[in-house]
Protein backbone atom coordinates (compact mmCIF):
# COMPACT_ATOMS: atom_id res chain seq x y z
CA UNK A 1 0.00 0.00 0.00
CA UNK A 2 1.20 3.47 -0.69
CA UNK A 3 2.37 5.58 2.29
CA UNK A 4 0.00 8.39 2.79
CA UNK A 5 1.08 11.97 2.23
CA UNK A 6 0.95 14.24 5.58
CA UNK A 7 -0.48 16.84 6.17
CA UNK A 8 0.71 19.34 8.91
CA UNK A 9 -1.62 21.10 11.30
CA UNK A 10 -0.84 23.78 13.70
CA UNK A 11 -2.59 25.72 15.91
CA UNK A 12 -1.76 29.55 16.36
CA UNK A 13 -2.22 31.18 19.45
CA UNK A 14 0.58 30.41 22.00
CA UNK A 15 2.02 27.72 19.51
CA UNK A 16 3.07 29.16 16.53
CA UNK A 17 2.96 32.58 18.79
CA UNK A 18 4.16 33.43 22.34
CA UNK A 19 1.11 34.35 23.28
CA UNK A 20 -2.59 35.05 22.33
CA UNK A 21 -2.90 37.55 19.49
CA UNK A 22 -6.33 39.48 20.01
CA UNK A 23 -4.92 41.81 22.71
CA UNK A 24 -2.02 43.34 20.53
CA UNK A 25 -4.43 43.14 17.49
CA UNK A 26 -7.18 45.20 18.71
CA UNK A 27 -4.93 47.49 20.75
CA UNK A 28 -3.38 48.31 17.34
CA UNK A 29 -6.61 49.19 16.20
CA UNK A 30 -8.88 50.78 18.55
CA UNK A 31 -6.04 51.53 21.70
CA UNK A 32 -5.06 50.07 24.63
CA UNK A 33 -7.20 52.61 26.79
CA UNK A 34 -10.58 51.18 24.50
CA UNK A 35 -9.60 47.43 24.93
CA UNK A 36 -9.11 47.98 29.31
CA UNK A 37 -12.39 49.37 29.06
CA UNK A 38 -13.97 46.67 27.58
CA UNK A 39 -12.44 43.99 29.23
CA UNK A 40 -13.21 45.48 32.70
CA UNK A 41 -16.78 45.42 31.46
CA UNK A 42 -16.28 41.56 30.53
CA UNK A 43 -14.18 40.95 33.57
CA UNK A 44 -17.04 38.63 35.39
CA UNK A 45 -17.39 37.04 32.08
CA UNK A 46 -13.92 36.41 31.28
CA UNK A 47 -13.46 35.06 35.09
CA UNK A 48 -16.24 32.62 34.44
CA UNK A 49 -14.73 31.50 30.85
CA UNK A 50 -11.32 30.65 33.00
CA UNK A 51 -13.21 28.71 35.36
CA UNK A 52 -14.99 27.23 32.41
CA UNK A 53 -18.40 27.77 33.52
CA UNK A 54 -19.77 29.73 30.72
CA UNK A 55 -19.58 29.41 26.85
CA UNK A 56 -15.68 31.12 25.46
CA UNK A 57 -17.45 31.56 22.15
CA UNK A 58 -20.36 33.34 23.21
CA UNK A 59 -18.05 35.90 25.13
CA UNK A 60 -15.67 36.56 22.04
CA UNK A 61 -18.09 37.00 20.01
CA UNK A 62 -19.37 39.83 22.36
CA UNK A 63 -15.91 41.14 23.30
CA UNK A 64 -15.07 41.56 19.45
CA UNK A 65 -18.32 43.15 19.01
CA UNK A 66 -17.72 46.09 22.10
CA UNK A 67 -14.26 46.19 20.41
CA UNK A 68 -15.25 46.20 16.35
CA UNK A 69 -18.98 46.56 15.64
CA UNK A 70 -19.49 49.31 12.93
CA UNK A 71 -16.20 49.46 11.76
CA UNK A 72 -15.95 48.90 7.64
CA UNK A 73 -14.25 45.61 6.60
CA UNK A 74 -11.65 48.24 4.29
CA UNK A 75 -10.47 49.16 7.75
CA UNK A 76 -10.33 46.17 9.58
CA UNK A 77 -8.31 44.45 6.47
CA UNK A 78 -5.96 47.61 6.24
CA UNK A 79 -5.60 47.37 10.64
CA UNK A 80 -4.81 43.73 10.03
CA UNK A 81 -2.46 43.86 7.33
CA UNK A 82 -0.22 46.88 9.54
CA UNK A 83 -0.17 44.53 11.99
CA UNK A 84 1.20 41.76 10.36
CA UNK A 85 3.92 44.28 9.10
CA UNK A 86 4.77 44.45 12.73
CA UNK A 87 3.99 40.81 13.65
CA UNK A 88 7.45 39.15 13.49
CA UNK A 89 8.23 39.45 17.15
CA UNK A 90 5.09 37.18 18.19
CA UNK A 91 6.46 34.13 16.51
CA UNK A 92 8.58 31.35 18.41
CA UNK A 93 11.37 30.97 16.58
CA UNK A 94 11.38 27.45 16.83
CA UNK A 95 7.88 27.37 15.80
CA UNK A 96 9.28 29.35 12.40
CA UNK A 97 12.33 27.07 11.94
CA UNK A 98 9.69 24.02 11.61
CA UNK A 99 7.68 25.87 8.90
CA UNK A 100 10.32 26.95 6.94
CA UNK A 101 11.23 23.05 6.89
CA UNK A 102 8.26 21.74 6.14
CA UNK A 103 7.37 24.78 3.32
CA UNK A 104 11.24 24.21 1.99
CA UNK A 105 10.20 20.14 1.67
CA UNK A 106 6.27 21.17 -0.16
CA UNK A 107 4.71 19.75 2.91
CA UNK A 108 1.21 20.55 2.81
CA UNK A 109 0.73 23.18 6.28
CA UNK A 110 -2.65 24.34 8.05
CA UNK A 111 -3.41 26.46 10.50
CA UNK A 112 -6.21 26.18 12.41
CA UNK A 113 -7.38 28.77 14.99
CA UNK A 114 -10.26 30.09 17.37
CA UNK A 115 -8.58 33.57 16.17
CA UNK A 116 -10.38 35.73 13.37
CA UNK A 117 -9.34 35.48 10.04
CA UNK A 118 -8.75 38.61 9.56
CA UNK A 119 -5.18 38.86 11.18
CA UNK A 120 -4.33 35.38 11.51
CA UNK A 121 -4.32 35.22 7.57
CA UNK A 122 -1.90 38.47 6.86
CA UNK A 123 0.39 37.36 9.35
CA UNK A 124 1.04 33.53 8.34
CA UNK A 125 0.62 34.72 4.67
CA UNK A 126 3.46 36.99 5.06
CA UNK A 127 6.03 33.89 5.64
CA UNK A 128 4.09 31.30 4.30
CA UNK A 129 1.34 32.66 1.80
CA UNK A 130 0.80 28.58 0.61
CA UNK A 131 -0.24 27.49 4.28
CA UNK A 132 -4.28 26.98 4.56
CA UNK A 133 -5.63 28.54 6.90
CA UNK A 134 -9.08 27.37 8.80
CA UNK A 135 -10.14 30.41 11.65
CA UNK A 136 -13.44 31.78 13.02
CA UNK A 137 -14.60 34.40 10.77
CA UNK A 138 -16.69 37.41 10.85
CA UNK A 139 -19.80 38.92 9.74
CA UNK A 140 -20.30 41.92 8.30
CA UNK A 141 -23.98 43.43 7.21
CA UNK A 142 -25.18 45.28 4.03
CA UNK A 143 -23.04 48.14 4.10
CA UNK A 144 -19.93 45.84 4.14
CA UNK A 145 -19.31 46.65 8.48
CA UNK A 146 -18.35 44.67 11.01
CA UNK A 147 -21.62 43.80 12.81
CA UNK A 148 -19.53 42.25 15.96
CA UNK A 149 -20.99 38.67 14.80
CA UNK A 150 -19.27 35.38 13.48
CA UNK A 151 -20.13 33.88 10.29
CA UNK A 152 -18.79 30.69 11.99
CA UNK A 153 -19.12 28.15 15.09
CA UNK A 154 -16.24 29.48 17.19
CA UNK A 155 -13.07 27.64 15.73
CA UNK A 156 -12.20 25.30 18.76
CA UNK A 157 -12.31 22.44 20.79
CA UNK A 158 -14.40 19.85 18.68
CA UNK A 159 -14.43 22.57 15.75
CA UNK A 160 -11.39 23.11 14.80
CA UNK A 161 -11.45 18.48 13.92
CA UNK A 162 -15.23 19.13 12.04
CA UNK A 163 -13.58 22.06 10.00
CA UNK A 164 -10.78 20.39 9.13
CA UNK A 165 -12.36 17.52 7.76
CA UNK A 166 -15.12 20.38 6.04
CA UNK A 167 -11.96 21.50 4.22
CA UNK A 168 -10.21 18.30 3.84
CA UNK A 169 -13.15 15.39 3.20
CA UNK A 170 -10.74 13.44 1.91
CA UNK A 171 -8.10 13.80 5.01
CA UNK A 172 -8.29 9.66 5.40
CA UNK A 173 -6.03 9.61 3.12
CA UNK A 174 -3.59 11.50 5.25
CA UNK A 175 -1.17 11.32 8.03
CA UNK A 176 -2.66 14.21 10.20
CA UNK A 177 0.39 15.51 11.95
CA UNK A 178 -0.81 18.21 14.84
CA UNK A 179 0.43 20.88 16.78
CA UNK A 180 -1.18 22.43 19.81
CA UNK A 181 -0.44 23.90 22.98
CA UNK A 182 -3.77 24.49 25.08
CA UNK A 183 -7.04 22.52 26.06
CA UNK A 184 -8.81 24.10 22.81
CA UNK A 185 -6.34 21.88 20.49
CA UNK A 186 -7.32 18.05 22.79
CA UNK A 187 -9.41 17.25 20.39
CA UNK A 188 -7.13 18.06 17.14
CA UNK A 189 -4.42 16.56 19.11
CA UNK A 190 -6.74 13.70 19.81
CA UNK A 191 -7.80 12.72 16.32
CA UNK A 192 -4.30 13.17 14.64
CA UNK A 193 -2.47 10.40 13.76
CA UNK A 194 0.57 12.17 15.45
CA UNK A 195 0.60 14.44 17.87
CA UNK A 196 2.74 17.13 19.57
CA UNK A 197 1.72 19.02 22.44
CA UNK A 198 3.42 22.22 23.80
CA UNK A 199 7.04 21.05 21.50
CA UNK A 200 7.94 24.53 20.95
Amino acid sequence: MMPRSSLYVFDFDGTLTHGDTFLPFARSVVGWRRVSLVLLRFLPQLIGMKLRLCDNGGLKERVVGALFAGRTAEEMDAAAQRFAQQSDTLWRSAARSELDRLTQQGERVVVVTASLSCWVRPIVHRHYPQAVIIATEHAVDDEDRWTGAFSTPNCYGEEKVRRLKEVFPDIEQYHVVAYGDSRGDSNLISYADEAHYQSF
